[in-house]
């Protein structure tokens, strides 16, 4: 009678042996179970475990539903859905928003506000000041137009004459102020863009087990 072969569990037959082997070929059954266990089970250096394992049949039956319950996000870059590697329903949230963080109670996922790209320029005003370099105390002179005169008649008109003087100026730096109020930008007129640069990701919410 052959001896029978095997490479995993599940090419175990559970028939053999069949009775009427040899010993020999007990002894080689044995052997065979054994190899078929390490090779299923390895562990991490690749003899098998070297550790019992404790978890309970229910938990390691339902991992999948502990480790990613009802209300858990999965942030991913492929066109997989959960469900298929987990199990369970999952939904893609497909709102074009960003992510703030939540106050520790149940959140709904619904977006919140608007999604403008770009946005109107509001009223504001603009203060410019302007200063110069340090000046002496001086004074302004005007000349003036006086009229001249011979020959017994009237002459022309010549620039001349210390003119008008105006009171002493202070040394100091002269500054202004200039304010400029925008009347308010409506339609098309000027607008910022607030979006930037953005990177796409797949959220998907598990919303059944």
């Amino acid at each position: 009678m052959p001896l029978e072969t095997a490479n995993t569990i599940a090419e175990l037959d559970q028939r053999w042996p069949r009775g009427g082997e040899s010993a020999s070929q007990g002894d080689d059954h044995l052997r065979m179970i054994k190899a078929v266990l390490k090779k299923q089970f390895p562990g991490k250096g690749g003899n098998g475990w070297d550790k019992p394992l404790t978890i309970d049949v229910d938990t390691l039956n339902n991992i999948f539903k502990l480790m990613k319950p009802v209300g858990t996000l999965e942030f991913r870059l492929d066109d997989i859905n959960p469900g298929t590697l987990y199990g369970g329903t999952w939904k893609l949230i497909k709102a074009d928003a960003t992510i703030t963080f939540g106050d520790g109670n149940a959140q709904t996922g619904l977006p919140v506000g608007d999604n403008l790209v770009e946005v109107p320029l509001p009223k504001h005003t603009h203060l410019a000041e302007f200063k110069g370099e340090q000046l002496d105390t001086h004074k302004h002179s005007l000349p003036y137009n006086k009229t001249g005169s011979g020959g017994g008649g009237s002459g022309p008109d010549v620039l001349g004459g210390s003119g008008l003087e105006t009171d002493e100026v202070s040394a100091g730096t002269p500054k202004g102020e200039i304010t400029i109020q925008d009347s308010g930008v409506e339609g098309d007129d000027a607008k910022i863009n607030v979006r930037g640069a953005r990177v796409a990701i797949n959220v998907w919410e598990k919303v059944k087990d």
